[in-house]
C-alpha cells in the first residue's frame, strides 16, 4: 500500500564566484618547537585535492588566516628557511567557523628535503566561539542513519525523540531549530540524498549574525561542490529477506566538471561542475515496534467483514461482532500492516 510519496530530485550546479555555500577559515599559529617563540613572516599554503586554494603570511605574532574556504578537508603546508617543512593533512573546515591549526617547527640544518606530515585531529574542545559539532561526508556515509536530523542529533546538546523526528537544542522547542542548505534557509522538508552532502554543521551556541534569530540552534548543510574529475557510485541495502520489516534502499550519484581551467602549477581546476544524486526507500514498517502487534486471523476477519453486527441480547438494537473476538482469534506479528512508506529524494 502506497501511503506517502515524496519526490525531490536534487541537481546542483556550482560555480566558485556564484556559490551560496557558507565559508570558513583556517588560522595557523607557527612556533619554534624548541624556543616556543612565534615565527613571523612565514608563508603558509593551503591545498585541497592537491591544488593550491589559499596562501597567507604569518604576522608578528606568528598567526596566519586563510579565507574564505568552502567546507571540506584541506592540507596545510609550511616551508621556512632553516626549519624542517611541515604538512598538516586532513584539516576540517566548517561553514562560518574558524579552524585553529597550531604548527610547531623544528630547526634542521642538515636536511631540508624531508617534510613532516601530521594528520589533523579535531580538538576535544573547539576553540572557536561557536559551540556544536561538524559531521564530514566520510562520517555521514559511515553512519547507519541517512536522515539529516538524526545525524545532527549525535551532537552534544541536541535531543531527538525518535529517528527522523524534529530536534530540541538545549531544551528549546522543535520550531526553535532552523535548517540552512548552502546558506539558504529551508522552508519545509530538508531531505537531501546522502551522496549530495559534503558537510553538516550544528551550531548550538554563539550563533553568527548571518543566520538571524534562532531560539534553539542551527543546522547548516553544505552540498558537494564542483569536482575536478568525473565520479559516480551506486549504493544498495535491504533487509527484505532478513527480517519482517522490509527495509529497502537504493542510492546513486554522478558528477564532474563542466568547465575547467589550469592554475599556476598547470593542474586542471573545475570552475563549473555538476552533481546529480537520488535515493529511494521502500519500508514495509517505517516505525517498527520492539514487542510486535496483534492481528485478527484471516478467516475471522473475513467473517467479521460479512457479518459486522449481531442482534442485541436485550431484544433491541445490535452489537458489534468485534467485541466477541478473543485471543484465540488473533495472531502475533512483528510488523504492522498497511503502513508501507515509499519515498524518493
Amino acid at each position: 500500500m502506497l501511503r506517502r510519496l515524496f519526490t525531490t530530485l536534487t541537481v546542483v550546479f556550482a560555480a566558485g564566484s556564484l556559490s551560496m555555500a557558507q565559508t570558513g577559515s583556517i588560522k595557523v599559529t607557527l612556533t619554534d618547537e624548541k624556543t616556543k617563540e612565534t615565527l613571523p613572516f612565514v608563508p603558509v599554503v593551503v591545498f585541497q585535492n592537491g591544488q593550491q586554494v589559499g596562501v597567507a603570511t604569518t604576522d608578528i605574532d606568528g598567526n596566519a588566516v586563510i579565507k574564505p574556504l568552502t567546507p571540506g578537508k584541506y592540507d596545510v603546508q609550511v616551508k621556512y628557511l632553516g626549519y624542517q617543512p611541515v604538512a598538516q593533512t586532513g584539516v576540517i573546515v566548517a561553514g562560518d567557523k574558524t579552524t585553529y591549526v597550531p604548527v610547531k617547527m623544528t630547526t634542521n640544518i642538515v636536511n631540508l628535503n624531508e617534510v613532516v606530515k601530521v594528520e589533523y585531529l579535531e580538538p576535544l574542545i573547539d576553540p572557536d566561539t561557536k559551540s556544536g559539532g561538524t559531521i564530514t561526508r566520510e562520517e555521514y556515509t559511515n553512519m547507519p542513519s541517512k536522515n539529516v536530523n538524526s545525524v545532527a542529533a549525535t551532537t552534544a546538546g541536541v535531543y531527538q525523540k525518535d529517528e527522523g523526528k524534529g530536534l530540541n537544542m538545549r531544551g528549546s522547542r522543535e520550531n526553535g531549530t532552523s535548517t540552512y542548505i548552502d546558506g539558504v534557509k529551508v522552508i519545509g522538508t530538508s531531505g537531501l540524498p546522502q551522496s549530495s552532502v559534503e558537510q553538516i554543521s550544528v551550531v548550538t551556541g554563539g550563533v553568527p549574525a548571518s543566520y538571524g534569530d534562532a531560539a534553539g540552534g542551527i543546522i547548516s548543510v553544505t552540498t558537494r561542490g564542483p569536482q575536478s574529475e568525473y565520479f559516480g557510485g551506486i549504493e544498495a541495502s535491504s533487509s527484505q529477506f532478513l527480517d519482517a520489516f522490509g527495509y529497502n534502499f537504493l542510492g546513486l550519484s554522478v558528477g564532474g566538471p563542466i568547465i575547467t581551467k589550469k592554475d599556476s602549477t598547470g593542474a586542471k581546476k573545475s570552475v563549473l561542475g555538476f552533481i546529480i544524486s537520488a535515493e529511494g526507500f521502500i519500508e514495509k514498517d517505517p516505525n517498527p515496534s520492539s514487542v510486535g502487534v496483534w492481528k485478527v486471523n484471516p478467516d475471522v476477519l473475513s467473517d467479521l467483514e460479512k457479518n459486522p453486527l449481531r442482534p442485541s441480547t436485550i431484544g433491541a438494537g445490535y452489537v458489534r461482532n468485534t467485541e466477541f473476538v478473543t485471543k484465540d482469534d488473533m495472531e502475533h506479528i512483528k510488523a504492522r500492516q498497511n503502513v508501507q512508506k515509499n519515498s524518493l529524494r
